[in-house]
């Protein structure tokens, strides 16, 4: 349903720029993104978190280790103040986070500082309309733009909780005395899409007065998760047979902040042709 409505929204995009004869371009985005992962929307801090002597939780609300993705978009420049894209971009969440303690290394004899990372990376797809106000445009030179956007992520699956995979490990922290094990487990939410809002900046670069790339800089808020992790750390006392198990959550949330390279192809001339 989702690809009915941008394709739909898209076709009549292309017959309005069509019957219109206003500049149409078509681009190809690369983008890079920072994930947030908070409990709350606008909790942005690093967090760590002591709440045993043996081990220490940390993790960040902001992760910015968001691999480069890519997407197309199609504009319509309609005027020299006022323009419309319209496109769709692979989309993503990172998380981060990781565990310290010390460990007993049974092949070596002796205790070490250890960290245990989790790197997670969770699969979107986002569906945007920008619209954009010019703030400096003279031709053939450096312009800069106000953005203001509607996007639609998307993720793969059900509208439920389920889970997605599970990584761990285990070791020493006490030699003959006390164990540990963690694991990072990834769940999808009870919602499978989610609204955003944004508003940026992008800037056609111009050398020597000829158009190289744009550069583009968005933050899009949504206050919907589609997904969450959750870390759990467990100490095991050999000696009394004791276990305490220590769980931590972060939420995948359909919100970022998007910095963008991309590279646009002017389109007038096919629209040209088919009119002659």
């Amino acid at each position: 349903m989702t690809m009915k409505i941008f394709l739909t929204s898209l076709f009549i995009l292309f017959f309005g720029i069509a019957q219109s004869q206003k500049t149409f371009y078509a681009s190809v985005d690369l983008f890079t993104k920072m994930s947030f992962n908070s409990t709350h929307p606008f909790e942005w801090d690093t967090k760590n978190v002591n709440v045993s002597p043996l081990f220490e939780y940390n993790h960040s609300s902001v992760t910015i280790a968001d691999p480069l993705r890519l997407g197309v978009s199609l504009g319509w420049n309609i005027n020299q103040k006022h323009s419309i894209e319209i496109g769709a971009h692979y989309d993503g969440v990172t998380t981060k986070s990781n565990f310290r303690m010390t460990t007993y290394q049974e092949a070596l004899g002796y205790y070490t500082p250890n960290i245990a990372t989790s790197l997670g990376r969770s699969q979107q797809n986002r569906y945007f309309i920008n619209y954009k106000y010019s703030l400096l445009n003279k031709k053939d030179k450096t312009s800069l733009s106000l953005i203001g956007s509607l996007g639609l992520v998307t993720r793969a699956g059900p509208k439920e909780v389920a889970d997605v995979g599970i990584i761990g490990s285990s070791g020493i922290i006490v030699k003959d005395s006390i164990l540990f094990d963690y694991e990072n487990a990834s769940y999808t939410s009870n919602s499978n899409k989610a609204l955003q809002l944004g508003l940026g900046l992008s800037s056609n670069i111009y050398v020597s007065n000829k158009y190289w790339v744009t550069l583009s800089f968005q933050f899009a808020y949504s206050g919907r998760y589609l997904g969450l992790d959750k870390n759990s750390f467990r100490l095991i006392y050999l000696n009394s047979g004791d276990t305490y198990k220590y769980v931590f959550g972060q939420y995948k949330r359909a919100m970022g902040v998007y910095f963008g390279v991309s590279r646009h192809f002017n389109l007038d001339n096919i629209f040209k042709k088919k009119e002659k």
